[in-house]
């Protein structure tokens, strides 16, 4: 979302420079808009590690340590 909209920021300040219609301005952020924000995904989607198996290693990795404790002598009779 933040590369959509600093896209469209850029057509718009680009087209009012320019001294172009107010209409196509519009146009040409929206469209600006929408490529960024399906770039932005695309990086997203290629880039980014998944969050589940985060998530599965963090409770494997919790089941670990509590079978652990359960196993250890605590020392009390």
């Amino acid at each position: 979302m933040l590369v959509g909209s600093s896209v469209a920021l850029a057509a718009l300040a680009a087209s009012l420079l320019n001294r172009v219609d107010p209409t196509e301005c519009l146009i040409r952020g929206g469209i600006a808009f929408a490529v960024g924000h399906i770039c932005g995904t695309l990086w997203n989607m290629f880039f980014t590690r998944p969050q589940r198996a985060e998530t599965e290693n963090n409770s494997l990795l919790h089941e670990q340590e509590t079978s652990t404790e359960s196993t250890q002598p605590d020392g009390s009779s």
